[in-house]
């Protein structure tokens, strides 16, 4: 299960004038997964993530933009510089079940 942080492609929310995403998640606070999956699971731990995109052009970009109108409203792409490079931020939670014996008999 995974789950994007503060700071999740954050350029983008900037250009839509929404900000960071309001499912992120401050570093070292983690309000969802141990606590609601610990209920569910023997243990959970989670692994903060980072990584990039890229796109190489405005056109790029702008056919990004245009894949969320719907939830961002009209974006428009910056004139520049491109390549143009926002980070990705997600935690990725790691549960392992419980052991529960099979009955026999």
């Amino acid at each position: 299960m995974g789950r994007t942080g503060a700071g999740h492609h954050r350029p983008i929310g900037i250009l839509a004038a929404t900000g960071p995403s309001p499912s992120g998640y401050p570093a070292s606070d983690d309000p969802f997964g141990t606590r609601h999956l610990g209920r569910y699971f023997a243990r959970v731990e989670h692994r903060d993530t980072e990584a990039y995109t890229l796109w190489e052009s405005r056109e790029n970009l702008q056919a990004f933009l245009d894949a969320f109108i719907e939830l961002m409203g009209p974006t428009v792409a910056p004139e520049g510089p491109y390549p143009f490079r926002v980070t990705r931020r997600n935690r990725v939670y790691i549960a392992e079940k419980a052991f529960s014996p099979t009955p026999t008999g």
